[in-house]
């Protein structure tokens, strides 16, 4: 392919996700709003209340810190940022990249690469407005999903997961059948 034919391709690719974000942000929530609204000052709070002092920074050097702590006027900004971000669809650039940092996993020799599990830090100010998105998205989608469903869904874990195979068993035990379950590594994933 020449470079002027992957250019357009690219600059096509990137007006259909662009278009596609903007029909997604009419889409209305349950409660009758656009996803597309200004955040409110208490989901900004809310959101603010998940975010952890003592993590660590991203590529930009903002501690959570300075935003919790911030006033209500640095607050108001960050809101206000935030809120332009998502209105014309654009993010800071350094909030797309991510600064790799690979831990050493224990009793394990460090000259072989699998020794490090590795972890990516995001800029603080994108983990905000991540959970800014994902309070207004998950609203549209946890309907959608199936019961069984536990990943990344607020309230349900590994347990309930647990409990439900349990259960399963159980009821196909009582009712003299059998039951299958199937178990899949995904250590090296």
């Amino acid at each position: 392919m020449k470079n002027g034919a992957h250019k357009t391709s690219d600059r096509e690719s990137t007006r259909l996700v662009n278009k596609q974000l903007s029909d997604m942000w009419k889409i209305p929530t349950p409660e009758g709003h656009s996803i597309s609204e200004p955040y409110r000052p208490e989901e900004f709070a809310a959101a603010l209340r998940r975010l952890k002092p003592g993590k660590s920074l991203g590529l930009d050097s903002i501690f959570p810190e300075f935003i919790l702590h911030a006033g209500s006027a640095l607050k108001s900004w960050f809101g206000d940022f935030f809120n332009s971000c998502m209105r014309q669809l654009k993010i800071p650039k350094i909030w797309r990249r991510a600064l790799l940092v690979a831990i050493p996993k224990p009793e394990k020799p460090f000259g072989d690469p699998k020794s490090y599990r590795p972890i990516s830090l995001l800029c603080v100010p994108f983990k905000i407005l991540e959970r800014l998105i994902y309070a207004c998205v998950e609203t549209i989608t946890d309907p959608l999903l199936p019961q069984e469903q536990v990943g990344i869904r607020h309230g349900r874990s590994a347990v309930d997961q647990v409990t439900l195979l349990t259960q399963d068993i159980e009821d196909s035990f009582s009712s003299k059948k059998k039951a299958v379950a199937v178990f899949v590594d995904l250590t090296a994933a």
